[in-house]
């Protein structure tokens, strides 16, 4: 808890430090600002919430989340805040709880070469969640387990030339459980990212990542992550480079240290304004002191292409996974391989379709014995716009996980039915 309030005093004064500078900085004349509200309702089916493969409990919830944004946009800043409480009734505990969703984000360009943002994410719920935005990923087999989540990110950059520039970051993520199935921490990530353009054709960029975790029960952690690109330009839409990594983690208990080392190729092409690929393949090794190093095909491949009524994308990788901030107290290394796919489609004017799978495979070398576990996601949707500001939608989510441990089996079923309205108050 006093993780918490120490990080809530760290938020608020960020938070008022950009407001001020905001309003002081010159120059700074609005062109638009937006003060947007709204509400959702939502019906909710989920037939295994506590993702086990017996005695399994479904629930029907209600829930009614009304929203407020506010949004600042001008030439050389642009300002946002959301927040969106939820009141959930469970008609199977005939209770009610509260859950929150609150963000804030600044970006300001200083002068002509410098610039600044702050965001900040809260979550307060019990289902887990994925937020590439904020670097937030809780692993789906949580479960049911009320959460709070606080993510601060600060970060200076200098252009000092054509896609030259010096990056400074630092991130800083809470994790509180209220029970204490699992464990809470503390991440603390400072960064910096150089690059330099050569030429027309040529260049370079290295980043470097020092990650804190500490941890309330498990060992405490120190990470650090390098790597150097080498890029080439052999026209404006297309890139090749060369890429080396390296990772070292040192823990502060009986858990055993370990390296990881990446090198590979990789090439992007913008095919068309509606189309690009990236390929990207080489090896990971991981090296250890007690136990044996393993070795792995390292691989990343995408293809977006835009429709005329919509978007498609599929991805694949695989390689080497590290998941010590998943939620879950494992701490495990995996080798592992994925596919996604992501599908989306106006059938009308305000008719949308989105359709959306992955499948992933994990090996994990450190639990004993090895272990392997599979999961799969499958979603669809419909969402359908009318009135001007109402949106009603219909969705579908199937999650399934396979492992050599029964325990750790599962299959889930959750059904969303939602009508919502959102609409611009003052605009000026």
């Amino acid at each position: 808890m006093c993780l918490f309030r120490w990080q809530v005093r760290v938020s608020f004064f960020l938070k008022m430090v950009t407001l001020i500078i905001l309003g002081t900085a010159s120059g700074a004349q609005a062109d638009q600002t937006v003060i947007a509200g709204g509400a959702t309702v939502r019906q909710e089916y989920d037939s295994n919430i506590y993702r086990t493969n017996s005695d399994r409990i479904s629930e029907w919830t209600t829930a009614f989340s009304p929203s407020m944004s506010i949004s600042d946009t001008a030439q050389q800043h642009s300002l946002s805040f959301q927040y969106t409480p939820s009141v959930i009734y469970s008609h199977l505990t005939d209770k009610d709880r509260l859950d929150h969703w609150l963000s804030f984000s600044l970006a300001k360009d200083l002068s002509e070469h410098v610039s600044f943002y702050v965001r900040d994410t809260l979550v307060r719920a019990e289902d887990p969640y994925n937020d590439e935005e904020t670097g937030i990923e809780l692993s789906d087999s949580r479960g049911r387990n009320r959460y709070l989540t606080n993510n601060v990110s600060v970060g200076f950059g200098y252009d000092y030339g054509k896609e030259s520039f010096i990056k400074v970051s630092y991130v800083n993520l809470l994790l509180n459980n209220e029970e204490s199935t699992y464990d809470d921490y503390v991440k603390h990530t400072p960064g910096l990212s150089i690059a330099h353009r050569f030429s027309q054709n040529w260049q370079g960029q290295g980043n470097y990542l020092f990650t804190k975790g500490n941890f309330e029960q498990g060992d405490d952690l120190e990470n650090h992550a390098g790597d150097l690109y080498i890029y080439y330009y052999p026209s404006s839409a297309s890139k090749i480079f060369v890429h080396g990594g390296y990772t070292a983690n040192r823990y502060e208990g009986l858990q055993e240290d370990y390296d990881l080392s990446r090198v590979s190729l990789g090439f992007e092409r913008q095919v068309s304004t509606a189309f690009d690929v990236s390929i990207q393949g080489g090896g990971v090794f991981l090296l250890r002191d007690e136990l044996d190093d393993q070795k792995s095909l390292y691989y990343l491949m995408s293809i977006n292409r835009k429709l005329q009524h919509g978007a498609m994308s599929l991805a694949g990788e695989g390689g080497i996974d590290e998941r010590q901030f998943d939620g879950t107290s494992e701490g495990d290394v995996s080798r592992y391989w994925q596919v996604k796919t992501d599908f989306n489609y106006n059938l009308t004017q305000n008719l949308l379709t989105s359709v959306k799978f992955s499948f992933r495979e994990d090996t994990y070398w450190e639990r004993r014995p090895e272990e392997k576990e599979e999961k799969l996601q499958a979603e669809a949707s419909l969402a359908y716009t009318f009135g001007r500001w109402y949106t009603a939608t219909a969705r579908y989510v199937y999650s399934r996980k396979e492992a050599d441990l029964p325990a750790r089996c599962y299959d889930d079923n959750r059904l969303f039915l939602e009508l919502g309205f959102n609409k611009d108050f003052f605009r000026w």
